[in-house]
Parts: C-alpha cells; sequence; structure tokens
C-alpha cells in the first residue's frame, strides 16, 4: 500500500543517515541504494498534507548523500547537497 511504501522509504533514509554517523559508510551506501530504489517507486500523486510526499523525500536524498559524502571526506561535495 502507499503507507508501506512511505513507511520503507524513511526507514532505509533513517538508516542511511544512521550508519554513515557511526562511520559505517559501506552499510549506509546498502540503504542509501534502497532508499533511492524505493523514492523513484514512489507515486508522484500521493500527497502528505498539502505536498507531495516526493517533495519531502527529495529533500532527504540531498541530506543523505550530503552525509555519505561527508563520512567518505569529499567535504566540497558534501557541503553543496547539505546546504
Amino acid at each position: 500500500t502507499e503507507d508501506f511504501i512511505v513507511t520503507l522509504t524513511m526507514q532505509t533514509y533513517s538508516r542511511t543517515i544512521a550508519f554513515a554517523v557511526l562511520d559505517r559508510v559501506e552499510e549506509a551506501e546498502i540503504e542509501y541504494k534502497k532508499f533511492k530504489d524505493l523514492f523513484e517507486k514512489l507515486p508522484s500523486e500521493l500527497m502528505m498534507y498539502t505536498n507531495p510526499v516526493k517533495s519531502y523525500f527529495a529533500v532527504a536524498d540531498a541530506m543523505a548523500l550530503g552525509e555519505l559524502l561527508y563520512r567518505k571526506k569529499q567535504y566540497t561535495e558534501a557541503f553543496e547537497y547539505l546546504r
């Protein structure tokens, strides 16, 4: 169902951030790939309040990628996503 894919997307985003912060970068990259796969499957018409769900996860995508790049010591690229 739609709620399930949103929940899974949020879970994989959260796991990406958690693994990255713990410097478990390989595991964070695996979760990020799962997140991206789920993000692409989100229906574009799915709304949360008055905004498309994809817009929330677009911000999460930038944050997760920025965090991963930061942990890989790619600081310039990381801050491009984290601004």
